[in-house]
């Protein structure tokens, strides 16, 4: 299904999203307010599923997506930092990270989503999802690319790494995450 068809039926549904030259644009949905824009009924006659990232992974993804993005609220001032550990200390300082889990957690602090995928499995995963949902997903399309280094792990420090897990140990810990997988 292409992405109008998509937008065409959020559109039938009564949820407007925003776009962009076509793309969606705005913040990611936490699942509570996905359910105040679809409502429960619809929210429960659908499958839902949420992909996750490595932590570390992740944060490199963030700091690489801020760098990139020139109209991102905080990039001059993460440019000026001129590191990924002086990203992570402000990240983490300024209180300016959320936990994958806020995402995905219903109001009983449980998983409220039916599957939950792995981006580190990302092609298999959506080979899955797209059975699943009776989608022909044979190749995904690669967007989004940033020019960071391939291996997340060589951005980090042995301090740096325990930093990280100090605090997101909570998703680390759900999501079964290693910094070395």
């Amino acid at each position: 299904m292409n992405r109008s068809r998509v937008l065409q039926r959020f559109d039938r549904w009564g949820v407007h999203l925003p776009t962009r030259y076509g793309q969606v644009v705005g913040k990611h949905l936490k699942l509570h307010e996905a359910r105040v824009l679809l409502g429960d009924r619809r929210m429960s006659d659908l499958w839902s599923f949420t992909f996750v990232r490595n932590t570390w992974d992740w944060l490199v993804s963030i700091y690489h997506y801020i760098l990139k993005d020139r109209y991102h609220p905080d990039h001059a001032y993460v440019s000026s930092l001129g590191s990924f550990e002086k990203f992570i200390e402000w990240y983490i300082t300024e209180g300016k990270y959320e936990f994958q889990s806020d995402f995905i957690l219903n109001e009983d602090g449980a998983v409220g989503v039916d599957y939950v995928a792995r981006f580190d499995n990302l092609a298999e995963e959506c080979l899955f999802i797209g059975e699943r949902l009776g989608l022909p997903l044979s190749t995904l399309p690669h967007h989004n690319v940033s020019s960071r280094l391939r291996d997340y792990r060589s951005y980090y420090s042995d301090a740096l790494v325990a930093r990280v897990e100090g605090v997101f140990k909570a998703d680390i810990d759900r999501f079964a995450f290693r910094f070395d997988s």
